[in-house]
């Protein structure tokens, strides 16, 4: 086990950072979520879906996450428009 429960809500995928982070998808809210695996820590979670049509926001939108190829961001998928969105780290 890397790490559990705190930030993570119902993570659906995930993706490793150039430094060896990895960042998680929620199911359960707009989140996305860094972690340290060496560390086992969460570090933070970023809103980037708040679309309140959604309770809470962002809850079941996001799916799919691939790192940017210069590594400054990355890219998930919203499953209520059906959109594929970009986002900085």
């Amino acid at each position: 086990m890397v790490t559990r429960d705190g930030y993570l809500k119902r993570p659906l995928a995930l993706a490793l950072l150039p430094g060896g982070h990895l960042l998680v998808c929620n199911a359960k809210n707009g989140q996305v979520v860094e972690i340290d695996p060496a560390a086992g820590k969460q570090l933070y979670a970023q809103w980037i879906d708040t679309d309140e049509a959604q309770s809470p926001p962002g809850n079941g939108d996001l799916f799919g996450l691939v790192v940017t190829p210069d590594g400054k961001g990355f890219y998930y998928v919203e499953d209520d428009v059906n959109t594929l969105m970009e986002a900085s780290q």
